[in-house]
């Protein structure tokens, strides 16, 4: 997972790391503190913050951006990974929005939106590219 190279000023880990060291000062948290909360190794933070790691894992990611109140989109483009334009069906939103929630309440949610958004004329898919612009 580490790559000693030596980094760019302003590549994309440095601006990554610089990125998770301002949100976990602007939460008063230490390293340590953000390890025990994140179940991610201090060690592996602080290789983040400098820049040092070039792929950091998903998981990390999406465990950092969770205490730190960032959105995982922003930490995945720094980070080099794909981050798609389109947000997800509302199912799918939902089955990552609320990990927890079994497939059945998902389905349950999904047939109640569709059933509110037909009582009041509304397409529950949203606004067709460019028709909400102006």
């Amino acid at each position: 997972m580490r790559n000693n190279a030596p980094h760019i000023e302003g590549s994309k880990p440095q601006l990554l790391g610089k990125k998770i060291t301002k949100a976990r000062e602007a939460k008063n948290l230490s390293i340590y503190a953000l390890a025990k909360l994140s179940d991610i190794h201090r060690s592996t933070i602080t290789d983040l913050e400098g820049g040092s790691i070039r792929n950091p894992s998903p998981e990390i990611l999406v465990k950092l951006a969770a205490q730190l109140d960032l959105t995982l989109a922003d930490l995945y483009s720094l980070a080099g990974y794909a981050v798609p334009d389109e947000l997800p069906d509302f199912d799918g939103y939902m089955a990552a929005k609320f990990r927890g929630l079994p497939n059945d309440a998902i389905e349950e949610i999904s047939g109640h939106l569709n059933y509110l958004a037909a009582k009041h004329g509304l397409d529950p898919t949203g606004p067709a590219p460019g028709e909400d612009e102006q």
